[in-house]
């Protein structure tokens, strides 16, 4: 499993568990990985501990200094069960969705600066999940699968939106959309 696999929600881990457990037992194989496409909370939270090893450091730390201290953003990472959420204010994940609208730039700094991987965020990552990027779902695309859910569905993800929406949705009904087209965040 690579941390593509992670980030596409395309891992191929078993779906039928507690898909926020990230325990060994948890974490059974069930399909080829990039084979299928399920949202499964264990992979995208298993993410924070591979940066963490690939920087050698712990990873709110590292999500300060590299992003929330540079923008201004407020809030923190909340153990929650399994899970490890970000919690901050409106504003905060307002000024998240400005840095997304202006291609990782903020104030003429440059903070996320591999164009090639931000392409690929908003972007439709694999063939399973049209409306799925890197941890984005993308509006505009003939059809999309939901969390929890194996169906595909046909249509645009948000069907009056604009199609160059992508979305940030968390959980608890955090919501973040960009729409670059009428360079707005919401």
């Amino acid at each position: 499993i690579s941390v593509r696999n992670h980030i596409t929600m395309t891992t191929g881990l078993d779906y039928n568990v507690d898909f926020a457990c990230t325990d060994p037992e948890c974490l059974t194989y069930l399909n080829n990985p990039g084979s299928y496409w399920y949202y499964h909370n264990a992979p995208y939270t298993l993410i924070q501990s591979i940066i963490s090893g690939a920087i050698n450091s712990d990873f709110d730390s590292y999500f300060n200094s590299r992003l929330r201290d540079k923008i201004g953003m407020q809030g923190a990472w909340v153990p929650f069960g399994y899970n490890k959420f970000y919690f901050g204010n409106a504003r905060s994940m307002a000024r998240f969705g400005l840095l997304c609208l202006n291609n990782g730039i903020w104030d003429d700094q440059v903070i996320l600066a591999d164009n090639n991987y931000f392409s690929s965020m908003i972007n439709t990552s694999q063939g399973l999940n049209p409306a799925y990027g890197y941890l984005w779902w993308l509006n505009g695309e003939s059809s999309y699968r939901l969390p929890s859910e194996t169906s595909l569905f046909q249509g645009k993800l948000v069907p009056n939106a604009p199609d160059d929406l992508v979305a940030g949705l968390g959980a608890n009904d955090q919501k973040l959309y960009v729409v670059p087209s009428k360079k707005l965040v919401i």
